[in-house]
């Protein structure tokens, strides 16, 4: 891995990991963690993807990712708690939210290094991690959408300057 890829790796991670933490605190729902996160990382990851075109070993890499995201991003949803208080509508994970996100970026290291090792070539799969987050937290605000219709109508109407 270039010294490039590395430090690239390494400050998507520190906001990534900043961004989880967060979520262990109260905060008012907003158009950015329902909408925004997911296709911030979709432009992220279609900036960072392989050129002139994608290998196929990495296609199957993103498929299996993402059905990984999915799967943490519904779970994260059901340890999401919403709640109204002073008329403001709040979402807050819990430790077990946190241990989601542990295992999905577990679970992220050991396909990239099954996939690494079956293809035996280094990959440069930035865009398949940023293809993780939009997938999770894509799922995470569906789900929360399904079990909490009313919150179209809050996400409709925030400010999506918050975080």
């Amino acid at each position: 891995m270039s010294t490039h890829a590395l430090t690239t790796t390494l400050i998507v991670l520190a906001i990534v990991v900043f961004v989880i933490v967060r979520q262990l605190r109260p905060r008012k729902l907003s158009r950015f963690s329902f909408i925004g996160m997911p296709i911030i990382a979709l432009i992220a990851a279609s900036q960072n993807l392989p050129h002139p075109t994608i290998p196929p070993i990495e296609v199957l890499e993103c498929a299996v990712t993402i059905v990984v995201g999915i799967a943490c991003g519904a779970v994260q949803a059901f340890f999401t708690r919403v709640f109204e208080q002073d008329g403001e509508w709040y979402a807050q994970g819990g430790w077990p939210y946190l241990a989601t996100w542990v295992v999905l970026i577990a679970v992220r290291l050991l396909i990239s290094l099954i996939f690494g090792l079956v293809a035996h070539v280094s990959m440069h799969t930035t865009w398949i991690i940023w293809v993780d987050i939009a997938a999770a937290w894509g799922m995470r605000a569906f789900v929360l959408y399904l079990r909490h219709p009313h919150l179209g109508a809050v996400i409709a109407r925030s400010n999506s300057r918050r975080l």
